[in-house]
């Protein structure tokens, strides 16, 4: 039987990232192992930098 530290380091957690901006929590949460799977930014021109950097990222351009 596995641990729990173990089994945790082969499971991909998935995450939103809220208040989006350019992507630095994206980028960050990336870095830590995290899977980003939809991100909102309510600013078109914020939400547009975030999509170049982020293009495999589901992305709402909206409020939430």
């Amino acid at each position: 039987m596995q641990n729990d530290s173990a089994r945790s380091s082969l499971v991909l957690r998935n995450a939103l990232d809220l208040f989006a901006g350019a992507g630095g929590f994206t980028c960050g949460a990336a870095s830590a192992g995290l899977n980003v799977v939809q991100a909102i930014e309510l600013n078109a021109r914020a939400a547009h930098t975030y999509g170049k950097n982020n293009p495999e990222t589901d992305l709402i351009v909206g409020d939430i």
